[in-house]
C-alpha cells in the first residue's frame, strides 16, 4: 500500500479548473518540476529545474477529493516534463484509482515510461518541436529516435492523442514545416500554436518578440492541408 506521506512529483496546481486543456472535460491542472529540454520559447522556465518541495500523496488526495466534490472528473498532468520522474507511473496510477480521467502532457523523450502509463491515460498531448534534423537547435535535445518511438507508441495505442507545435516565425519557416510533413502523416490531430511573448520565457531575446501572427499560422496551415495533414490552429 502506498505511503500517503510519500512525496509526489507534483509541485503546484491551478486553483481554477480548466475548460480548454483537456478536450471535452473540465479538468484540474497539476504541474511537475524538471524538464530535460531547454526550449527557447518555454514559458514555464520556473519549472525547468527541480523545485525544493513537492506535496505528499495525502495532500494530493485532499485536493482531488475537493475537486471531486465540485464535479470535476478529469486531471491534466503537465510540467516541466512529467516523464522525467521515474515514479510517474505511481502518480498516474494513484490519480486513476481516485476515479479521474487523465490527460498527460509530454515532450515524448521517455517512450518507455509513456508506454507504461498509457493504459491508465485517457488523452495525450505531445509536443513536436520541429523537424527531427533541427530538434537540437530549439530544444538542446539530440535523441530524436526517442521522439519517433513515442509517436509510434501513440499511433499504435488507439488512445486519443494530439501532436502540437509552437510556431516561431523566424525558426519555423515554410521549408521547416515541409520537413515535418513525413512525421505528421496519419496523425489524427495536429495543432499549430502561436508563440506568445511573456516575461517568463526562457530565452531573453524572445520575451519582447511579437506574437506569432494569425496570417503566418494560416499560411503554414495551408501548406500542411495541401499535404493532407489533419491540422488546425489553436
Amino acid at each position: 500500500m502506498l505511503d500517503l506521506q510519500k512525496k509526489t512529483p507534483l509541485y503546484s496546481y491551478m486553483k481554477n479548473p480548466s475548460l480548454i486543456d483537456f478536450p471535452g472535460n473540465m479538468a484540474v491542472m497539476f504541474f511537475v518540476s524538471v524538464c530535460n529540454f531547454r526550449c527557447k520559447f518555454c514559458h514555464n522556465r520556473s519549472l525547468i529545474d527541480k523545485m525544493p518541495d513537492t506535496f505528499t500523496y495525502e495532500y494530493l488526495k485532499k485536493v482531488l477529493d475537493k475537486y471531486k466534490d465540485d464535479w470535476v472528473e478529469a486531471v491534466v498532468v503537465s510540467g516541466g516534463e512529467p516523464c522525467t520522474h521515474s515514479d510517474i507511473f505511481e502518480l498516474i496510477e494513484f490519480i486513476y484509482n481516485e476515479g479521474f480521467k487523465i490527460k498527460l502532457d509530454t515532450n515524448g523523450s521517455y517512450p518507455d515510461r509513456l508506454e507504461k502509463v498509457l493504459p491508465l491515460v485517457d488523452y495525450v498531448a505531445m509536443d513536436l518541436k520541429s523537424s527531427f534534423e533541427n530538434y537540437h537547435k530549439l530544444t538542446g535535445f539530440n535523441d530524436t529516435d526517442k521522439i519517433r518511438k513515442s509517436i509510434e507508441i501513440l499511433k499504435n495505442s488507439k488512445k486519443p492523442f494530439e501532436l502540437r507545435t509552437t510556431i516561431l516565425e523566424d525558426f519555423h519557416t515554410e521549408d521547416e514545416i515541409k520537413k515535418m510533413i513525413p512525421i505528421l502523416k496519419d496523425i489524427p490531430n495536429f495543432y499549430l500554436q502561436a508563440f506568445i511573448p511573456r516575461e517568463e520565457v526562457l530565452a531573453p531575446e524572445l520575451r519582447t518578440k511579437e506574437r506569432t501572427s494569425l496570417s503566418y499560422l494560416e499560411k503554414l496551415e495551408k501548406i500542411l492541408k495541401d499535404a493532407n495533414i489533419n491540422v488546425s490552429i489553436r
